[in-house]
């Protein structure tokens, strides 16, 4: 990639509904945390882990914790990656959540690609499911505002975690698909997604 991207894989939840550590759930021969990391790895010029310090061990990389605020939610892991991405040079930073292994290799090209035609300061992916709001791309510049938000103790949508916004389009919804219980691991084990 031409433009300075740093990526993020965030792995802060507490699994309930997996009812294990989903992020080290062993998906056809690699932790799931692993096959998110090697995707975004492959978009970015340096990664990250947000809240999972194995993972972050296991793929070689920054291993980042949430920040400390009167607040809690997926910006936490946003602010953290933004912080550190912004204290790299970054322009851009693509983050993904540790349960979504499918996630296609020109997603940070198309999403910045878009962002950058729209003047935007976040692009998120949408499919006929949705909005996927952790797989997006986020411009550094927004850290000292999610910042203010997160300290005064207030967790957005976050796809209202910036003003000026954009949404991608992307055909393929299962390529998005998250693993939140044992039935999503078989089915995206046994290639039925």
């Amino acid at each position: 990639m031409q433009k300075q991207v740093f990526a993020a894989v965030l792995a802060g939840g507490r699994s309930r509904r997996f009812g294990a550590d989903k992020a080290m759930a062993d998906l056809a021969g690699a932790p799931m945390i692993v096959r998110v990391g090697e995707r975004l790895r492959a978009q970015a010029d340096r990664l990250a882990i947000v809240g999972h310090t194995e993972g972050a061990e296991a793929l070689g990389c920054a291993a980042l914790a949430d920040p400390n605020v009167p607040t809690e939610g997926p910006l936490l892991g946003i602010l953290a990656a933004l912080e550190w991405a912004g204290a790299g040079g970054a322009r851009w930073l693509v983050s993904a959540p540790c349960d979504t292994p499918l996630i296609p290799e020109d997603m940070a090209a198309r999403l910045i690609a878009d962002a950058e035609r729209a003047d935007a300061d976040a692009a998120f992916v949408e499919t006929a499911d949705g909005v996927h709001p952790l797989c997006a791309v986020w411009s550094p510049r927004l850290a000292p505002l999610l910042r203010a938000h997160l300290e005064a103790g207030r967790h957005p949508p976050v796809v209202q975690a910036a003003a000026h916004t954009t949404r991608v389009l992307f055909e393929d919804a299962g390529a998005f698909a998250n693993i939140n219980t044992p039935d999503d691991f078989a089915r995206i084990s046994s290639g039925k997604e």
